[in-house]
């Protein structure tokens, strides 16, 4: 074999590996959350989807989530954003009314990448029999802090109660326990007179579901809510108001017997 052939040869290889190089995997998903949320407060289902995508060396450009309902209400397409290097998290841009349950059919989830490749999957379900539903919270509120009653809980995996303040937007306790029982008193300390806040008890009850390899996760979650307001020194009871006024009218009473 002569040397320009041998070069040919050489070339026309290193031109053919090249092009198996350039090939350029699908983007990937790795892994996906489902969240259903019912909620007593505004009385709707709220929907969030999270998933763990693999960019196979491209950027990807676009993650979505389709509801396909088999009945009842529809969250329709909404997209997801980026919150951390692979994942990608958002509710549904609308709420369903709890009225059109229980929620049925499945997300299917699309990513495409920046060299147009589509990656689809259909792999969380919407499980009717996995809906849970707590009762309207009941809220004790003692000389330290807030105490929910949680007699008449059950039923599900773990529970979370934190309070939300609106203003400050940030959420000045919280707590997650297994066993209801075990939420502790919401302290008074650090909040600000005469503000109203928001104290939320949620139940939960996760599962492994869908297709992938790794097994997606999904949550039902019941979410109640009430809205309190702080003050330092407490609102008398009805009552008590009704023998404080009684009393101050008969003082005054007295009073005025006295000067004639």
């Amino acid at each position: 074999m002569t040397k320009q052939a041998l070069c040919h040869i050489t070339y026309a290889a290193a031109v053919a590996l090249s092009a198996v190089g350039s090939a350029h995997a699908a983007p990937t998903l790795e892994k996906a959350y489902l969240y259903v949320d019912t909620t007593d407060y505004n009385g709707s289902y709220t929907v969030g989807v999270r998933a763990s995508v693999n960019g196979q060396g491209s950027e990807i450009q676009s993650v979505e989530a389709s509801h396909l309902p088999v009945t009842g209400g529809k969250f329709s397409t909404w997209g997801l954003d980026l919150t951390q290097q692979g994942y990608y998290w958002n509710w549904a841009g609308q709420h369903v009314p709890l009225s059109a349950g229980p929620l049925t059919g499945s997300v299917t989830l699309t990513v495409r990448d920046a060299t147009g490749s589509i990656t689809t999957a259909s792999d969380l379900k919407f499980l009717p029999e996995a809906e849970i539903s707590i009762p309207v919270m009941s809220v004790d509120t003692t000389s330290t802090g807030y105490r929910v009653q949680t007699s008449n809980i059950t039923g599900a995996d773990y529970y979370t109660l934190w309070l939300w303040d609106p203003v400050a937007r940030l959420y000045p306790s919280s707590q997650r326990v297994s066993d209801v029982a075990s939420l502790n008193e919401v302290s008074f300390s650090g909040l600000v007179d005469g503000r109203t806040y928001r104290l939320f008890l949620s139940a939960y009850n996760p599962f492994t579901s869908g297709t992938l390899d790794q097994g997606d996760q999904s949550t039902f979650r019941s979410t109640t809510a009430r809205d309190l307001t702080f003050f330092t020194s407490p609102v008398p009871e009805p009552s008590t108001a009704s023998l404080l006024l009684a009393g101050l009218g008969l003082v005054v009473q007295v009073g005025a017997r006295r000067r004639n």
